[in-house]
C-alpha cells in the first residue's frame, strides 16, 4: 500500500509539472503492433551521435560510442549507428566476433556468397570472425543498431570495396533467423529488444522480465548479455556483482544508483557501470517502463549478493533527480508510450 501510495503521489507531482507518462501498466499490450519501416530518424529509441566523415561507407551514417575498449576494466567496444534510407556500410571483415542488436527501423545484413537477410529491431545478429560482410537501411527506412565486440582485442577491420549499387537496388531480401527467437511478435511489446519471462523475486519490488541475449554454454568472446525490463515503479535492493555489471539503457526512463554516490536517471542510449563487489540499485520510474541491457565484466564470474531494501525515501529523491533533469535537459522528447528520449548526447 505504501509503495502504490508512493508512485500515485510521484506521478501526480510530475503531471502537476506539466509532464505526462503513460502510466498504465497494460498499456505495451493494448496497443497496434508496431511498424518497423521507419521513415523519420525522430522515432528512432537511440541518440542519433555524430555523423561518420569516413569513405568506408555509402549514404548518412551516425554513429555514438558507449563504451570503448579498455584493458583496466575489461570493458567491450560498444557503440550505436544509426542509417539513414539506403545508407550502408562497405564489405568489409573484423577479426573477432560481433554481435548487433537492431534497436529501430529495418535493414540488410549479407554475408559473402549468401542470400541478403532483412534484420528489423528486435533481432540479434551474430557476425562469425573473419566473414566478409555488410549491412545498412533499406531503401525507406531508417535502422539502428548496437554493435559489440570482445575486450582486449584487435578491434581492425579489414574494408573491401562498396556494394554495387545495382545489386543494392535489386536486392530480393529473404528474413533473418534472429539469435533470439520469438514465438509471438506481441511477446516483445514494443520494447527494442524481447521482452523475456517475468519474473517476482523476493529481491525486488515487483514483477520484472529477462530475456538472454545469446546462450550461456556457447564459448563466446562477446560478454553474456541479458534485456532486462521493469514494469513501471518496479526496482530491485542493493546488491552487488562480483564480476561488476554494465548497463545501456534502451526504453522508457529509469534509475541507477551506487552507493554513497548521486542517482543516475537513464534514458535510452545512456550507460551505468557498476564496479565488481560495489553495492548499487537499479530499476525504472513509477511513471514509465524501463529495459536496459546488462552484462558482466567477468564473464567467468557471476555472483550477485542481495542487500535490503532501497527504502521509500531513496526512491523519492531518484524522481527528484528525474524532475530536475527533465526541467533542465531541452533535448529531452516525449517518446512513445514508454516516457522519453534524448534527442541528442
Amino acid at each position: 500500500m505504501i509503495r502504490k501510495t508512493l508512485v500515485l503521489g510521484l506521478s501526480a507531482l510530475l503531471l502537476c509539472s506539466g509532464i505526462s507518462f503513460a502510466a498504465d501498466q497494460d498499456a505495451a499490450s493494448t496497443l497496434e503492433k508496431p511498424n518497423y519501416i521507419v521513415s523519420s530518424e525522430k522515432t528512432l529509441n537511440m541518440p542519433l551521435g555524430s555523423l561518420l566523415s569516413d569513405e568506408n561507407h555509402t549514404g548518412s551514417i551516425y554513429m555514438d560510442s558507449l563504451f570503448s575498449n579498455d584493458e583496466d576494466e575489461n570493458l567491450p567496444e560498444v557503440r550505436t549507428l544509426t542509417f539513414s534510407p539506403k545508407a550502408r556500410l562497405n564489405w568489409h571483415v573484423h577479426q573477432v566476433e560481433q554481435k548487433l542488436f537492431v534497436t529501430g527501423g529495418t535493414g540488410y545484413i549479407q554475408f559473402e556468397n549468401d542470400q541478403v537477410k532483412r534484420i528489423e529491431e528486435g533481432d540479434v545478429v551474430t557476425i562469425p570472425a573473419g566473414t566478409n560482410h555488410w549491412h545498412g537501411a533499406l531503401d525507406n527506412s531508417w535502422m539502428s543498431h548496437i554493435e559489440v565486440m570482445p575486450e582486449n582485442v584487435d578491434l581492425s577491420t579489414a574494408w573491401n570495396g562498396a556494394l554495387d549499387q545495382e545489386h543494392y537496388m535489386n536486392i530480393e531480401a529473404i528474413d533473418y533467423i534472429s539469435d533470439i527467437q520469438i514465438v509471438d511478435h506481441d511477446e516483445k511489446d514494443y520494447f527494442v529488444l524481447p521482452k523475456g519471462d517475468a519474473l517476482n523475486l523476493e529481491t525486488f519490488n515487483g514483477t520484472n522480465y529477462v530475456a538472454f541475449l545469446g546462450t550461456p554454454t556457447v564459448p563466446s568472446d562477446i560478454p553474456f548479455m541479458m534485456n532486462v525490463i521493469f514494469e513501471p515503479g518496479i526496482y530491485n535492493n542493493w546488491h552487488s556483482h562480483g564480476g561488476g555489471q554494465v548497463m545501456i539503457a534502451t526504453d522508457g526512463i529509469g534509475f541507477h544508483q551506487l552507493k554513497g554516490q548521486p542517482i543516475e536517471v537513464l534514458f535510452p542510449g545512456d550507460t551505468a557501470i557498476c564496479p565488481p563487489n560495489e553495492e548499487h540499485w537499479h530499476g525504472a520510474s513509477a511513471g514509465s517502463w524501463f529495459s536496459h541491457i546488462a552484462f558482466g565484466y567477468d564473464p567467468l564470474e557471476r555472483s550477485v549478493n542481495w542487500g535490503q531494501a532501497i527504502g521509500d525515501q531513496v526512491y523519492l529523491d531518484a524522481h527528484k533527480a528525474l524532475y530536475n533533469e527533465i526541467i533542465e535537459d531541452t533535448s529531452l522528447t516525449q517518446h512513445s508510450i514508454i516516457g522519453y528520449k534524448k534527442t541528442q548526447k
